[in-house]
């Protein structure tokens, strides 16, 4: 990234402009330019020449000749600066001087994590309990989406059946509100979207040990986009920090279970032909399951505060 010296081949560090980040700008600018939220910044040495796109330029556009750069004439189109011995140490000791400040700032800035980097890539948002206990990482983010995914087939698998009725209540919407808190809005309603595809491409993950597009696609499919968005909804209150106390966890996933039940009964209520109302709907796929989801809620709702308080005590 220094100049480079007269008649000397062009290095791969002067193919591209100089760039800093916008921390403090040098005195010794010619120009500058905004290119992706970089800014680019044209110093005023004489003897560093930038390719750019194709050709030389110097900083009235004009291409260098040898004489110009060897004689320094005033009357040479280029316009060349005195050519000084004095000049030169005084040009090269100041951008030395400029590229040690601008770099240092640029090296702050990667260390503080500043934002005008760019936007982290990471799907585990910082304020989730995954997101705190876990490396921020993509192979980390991967693993617990596809972990989670798993976590809800297994809880899927859990039946109790009611008294007097032939439904029983599954594990399946616990593990959908646990998913959503856990990873986060973008990672859980992903990890939820990874369940629903790998039941409906036929894996027995489904309650009961249902799997396939056609059980996908039935009765039960506005349920199964309830857990995509249950899960980005509760996900949403966690990065608010919604799952941390009791009062609030519990609410929060009440409101996830209740996303669920709406597009789940308003699917039945559309497609299923014996089920000519809305409130047969509701009797079919709603009230039955009224008590097993509040335990679910609940039992969320004293799980996820107690870990916080396992983190927190832990970081002590």
């Amino acid at each position: 990234m220094f100049p480079c010296p007269p008649g000397a081949d062009v290095p791969a560090h002067c193919a591209t402009p100089r760039s800093i980040t916008d921390n403090a700008i040098p005195d010794r600018i010619v120009s500058s330019r905004s290119i992706a939220g970089i800014l680019i910044l044209d110093t005023t040495t004489p003897d560093c020449w930038v390719r750019w796109n194709e050709g030389w330029r110097a900083e009235d556009g004009a291409a260098p000749s040898d004489d110009a750069a060897t004689a320094g004439s005033a009357t040479n189109a280029l316009k060349t600066r005195p050519n000084t011995a004095m000049k030169r140490i005084a040009d090269r000791t100041s951008l030395i001087v400029v590229h040690i400040g601008c770099y240092r700032l640029l090296l702050e800035a990667l260390d503080s994590h500043d934002p005008r980097e760019g936007p982290n890539m990471q799907a585990l948002h910082p304020n989730v309990i995954t997101g705190v206990t876990f490396p921020r990482r993509a192979a980390t983010t991967a693993a617990l989406v596809i972990g989670f995914a798993l976590i809800t087939a297994a809880a899927a698998q859990i039946r109790v059946p009611l008294p007097g009725t032939p439904i029983a209540i599954t594990g399946q919407t616990f593990g959908v509100l646990l998913a959503g808190a856990a990873l986060g809005s973008r990672a859980g309603a992903g990890s939820m979207l990874l369940y629903v595809s790998l039941g409906a491409i036929g894996f027995p993950f489904f309650a009961g040990g249902e799997g396939g597009w056609t059980y996908a696609t039935g009765a039960s499919f506005g349920y199964l986009i309830g857990f995509v968005v249950a899960a980005s909804l509760v996900g949403q209150l966690a990065e608010q920090r919604r799952d941390r106390a009791i009062r609030t966890a519990i609410p929060a996933f009440l409101l996830g279970s209740a996303a669920v039940y709406t597009l789940g009964v308003t699917w039945l209520w559309a497609t299923v032909d014996a089920i000519p109302t809305f409130g047969a709907a509701l009797s079919a796929g709603f009230y039955p399951f009224i008590a097993g989801d509040l335990v679910k809620a609940v039992a969320a709702g004293l799980l996820l505060p107690a870990a916080w308080w396992a983190v927190d005590r832990a970081n002590r």
